[in-house]
């Protein structure tokens, strides 16, 4: 229930708290369906821990919004997004008094609609005063310009607020089960709060099956709850196998089951979000593993059904051909092409047997006693990989069958310890290759960019000379001994934002003698107008073009 109605009031509330205030620094996407946005909370924007960033999935059945601190930005696959809003200030954080939208107001006049349906629908808009769509998440190019339109309001506080017309509404389909009519009434509320309701209160049945006290009942608990919602005490709840309930309030009808407490609201979504993840990765894992299995079976009973076939007594063969050429030497003249003779075993059965017509009886004999050793020789090694086969077909229905009987992360991970050599053996398991870390400095500037800086003379040359590409921007404060800093540049990128340049430089020159003056002259060139001459010290090179950017020294 991570976008029930009330969870995302309460959270809406306590994002409020958190973010009033802060300034939106980045905004983009690296999974599909889930953008990021990253805030800068601190009162003088300078306390890195103060740096948080807000999770949104419009993953249809699969949606969320929760906040997090200490996030690190894919090197790889991730896009800027809303570019407009950066720098912007939150000035509220809201939800629609009927509708599971939160609404995120920017100075200074700007708004982002976050609309989390659980649905095909859910989605992040960026709007004007006017609610004119400037930039969409999903269908950006179907519905941008559009203007935003919400859908009929679906809460009624006037169910809260007045026995009387609760009641009456009630009654208007009271042939329906009343669990069924509240759920028509009052979807935002949910089925897990419904059927707590009518735990509570002990009702069961039609609507007209119950008398007005017990209808007056469920209106004075279903206030209780109502009031319970508005002051939180989030949890997670453990019912049947793998199934986790986010609820805001106790549940009596699970007090039986496992819960966990939580300070709030965020940090319930969050864990639960974590959980789910952990969970689908646990059956992701497992189904990708069996397939692997499954086909590699499959293909060891085909080969293995080929070898069956091939395992003939073509050696025997041989070996009787050439005895009969042997015992019917005064008949077969050199020059023949074949003779037929009657079998060795079936007297009255005659064998055609192929002869080479270039060499003599005799050697056709022994031709045929050549091919019987190496024909058995070969159906030896036929056998000895039958067995091998028959014995990984064993393995691998053993494999399956405790694959099945995993039912957690941890029998899975069990699993895959105690048989990790033989997977990795026949195939089914690879290792995950760690990304090899280049010998420099490493930082991160506007627009994802990475900056790699020397770390001496020597380690300098290493980076222009060999680490560094023909596109790629390179620095060096002027004038002044220092590191040689790099700006990777993808392939096919063509204007490099400004503030990548002045951040890079300012790098350069904090890397640099003249790290204490407040303001330093840095060079900067692509790589291609950078050479060493034959000859030149370490880390000395010399540029062919260059433009010169004023910056204070400084590290991002």
């Amino acid at each position: 229930m991570p976008v029930n109605y009330f969870t995302l009031k309460a959270l809406s509330g306590e994002l409020h708290s958190i973010l009033q205030g802060a300034v939106i620094k980045e905004v983009f996407t690296q999974h599909r369906n889930e953008l990021l946005i990253t805030f800068d909370c601190s009162p003088n924007h300078s306390a890195k821990e103060q740096i948080k960033t807000l999770f949104t999935s419009v993953e249809p059945k699969f949606n969320y919004i929760f906040l997090r601190e200490n996030v690190s930005r894919a090197k790889k696959n991730s896009v800027d997004l809303f570019t407009e809003i950066l720098e912007s200030t939150v000035q509220q954080i809201s939800i629609h008094p009927v509708d599971r939208i939160l609404f995120m107001d920017l100075q200074p006049t700007k708004r982002l609609l976050i609309q989390l349906y659980n649905t095909i629908e859910s989605n992040i808009f960026l709007i004007d005063d006017k609610y004119s769509i400037i930039e969409a998440f999903k269908r950006n190019k179907a519905l941008r310009g559009s203007v935003f339109q919400f859908r009929a309001g679906r809460i009624s506080e006037i169910f809260f607020s007045d026995p009387d017309d609760f009641i009456k509404e009630l009654k208007s389909k009271s042939a329906l089960d009343i669990d069924l009519r509240l759920k028509q009434m009052l979807p935002a509320l949910g089925s897990t709060y419904i059927h707590e309701i009518l735990y509570r209160t002990q009702v069961s049945g039609t609507v007209q099956e119950l008398s007005t006290e017990k209808l007056y009942t469920i209106w004075s608990e279903l206030n209780k709850i109502f009031l319970e919602l508005s002051n939180p005490e989030p949890m997670i709840v453990y019912a049947e196998g793998e199934e986790k309930i986010l609820s805001l309030i106790r549940l009596d009808h699970l007090a039986d089951k496992k819960g966990d407490n939580y300070s709030s609201v965020n940090e319930s979504i969050r864990s639960f979000i974590a959980k789910s993840f952990h969970l689908k990765s646990f059956e992701m894992g497992k189904i990708e593993l069996s397939k692997k299995l499954r086909e590699d079976l499959e293909q060891s009973e085909r080969t293995l059904i080929k070898m069956e076939e091939q395992r003939s007594k073509t050696d025997k063969d041989y070996e009787k051909w050439g005895r009969m050429i042997l015992a019917n030497l005064y008949i077969i003249r050199k020059g023949m092409n074949h003779i037929d003779l009657p079998d060795l075993i079936e007297g009255a059965k005659l064998v055609r047997i192929q002869l080479d017509p270039a060499i003599t009886p005799m050697k056709n004999a022994e031709k045929y006693f050549e091919k019987a050793k190496k024909a058995k020789v070969a159906d030896e090694e036929l056998k000895d990989r039958f067995n091998r086969f028959q014995n990984k077909l064993t393995v691998l229905r053993k494999f399956l069958s405790e694959l099945e009987n995993c039912l957690t992360d941890d029998d899975l991970k069990t699993f895959i310890t105690k048989n990790r050599e033989r997977l990795k053996g026949m195939k089914l398991l690879k290792e995950k290759k760690e990304d090899v870390v280049p010998p420099f400095r490493i930082f991160n500037v506007v627009g994802s960019y990475e900056v790699w800086v020397g770390k001496s003379s020597k380690n300098n040359d290493l980076l222009t000379m060999k680490y560094s590409k023909p596109n790629d921007v390179w620095f060096h404060a002027r004038g002044a001994s220092g590191s040689h800093t790099v700006l990777k540049v993808k392939g096919g990128v063509k204007t490099i934002p400004k503030e990548a340049i002045r951040q890079t430089a300012s790098i350069a020159a904090y890397y640099s003698k003249m790290r204490k003056a407040s303001t330093v002259p840095v060079a900067y060139c692509e790589r291609k107008y950078v050479r060493k001459t034959k000859g030149a010290p370490e880390g000395t090179v010399v540029l062919d073009r260059e433009e010169v950017i004023f910056v204070t020294p400084s590290l991002p």
